[in-house]
């Protein structure tokens, strides 16, 4: 497992942050999404409070840095970007929007290459899909930062 930021992870711990990712998995099941109250069901997960509550690892004045709770890639360095409001595609975003996901993206590529220095050559990706035929599974759009340490990184293209 890599962690930004992080040195080393006791096999107990990383079983501890496996389990607590699996609940916020288990929190994205279809029968969590649906409102107790009779209210029409959210798809939405980005706009569930109990789901951004587990998976935020920042709170920006706009944006939310979540934890992908499903990575893609081998070494699964996998975070979004995802705009507190609801925005369902990229010509949804506000200006100011923009401007602080553009910002705490390059701070989170400059924070993880500052402290993993034999990995400052890694491969970054940063991409989003906006409609169902690009692949978009949450009606809410979110940019994904990826950093890849080896020729993995050729998967996304």
């Amino acid at each position: 497992m890599v962690t930004l930021g992080g040195v080393y992870t006791s096999q107990n711990h990383k079983k501890s942050i496996v389990k607590d990712f699996q609940k916020a998995k288990d929190l994205l099941s279809e029968k969590e999404l649906f409102s107790q109250s009779g209210e029409t069901p959210s798809r939405d997960a980005f706009c569930t409070q109990k789901i951004i509550e587990k998976q935020r690892v920042f709170e920006g004045r706009l944006i939310n840095i979540l934890y992908d709770y499903a990575p893609i890639g081998p070494e699964k360095v996998h975070l979004l970007l995802v705009p507190k409001e609801h925005r369902e595609k990229f010509s949804d975003l506000t200006k100011e929007e923009f401007l602080e996901i553009d910002d705490l993206s390059q701070k989170l590529i400059h924070f993880y290459k500052d402290k993993n220095p034999d990995r400052r050559d890694s491969a970054v990706h940063v991409f989003d899909k906006t409609g169902a035929l690009a692949g978009q599974t949450v009606p809410h759009w979110h940019q994904t930062p990826c950093i890849y340490h080896n020729q993995d990184s050729r998967a996304l293209g």
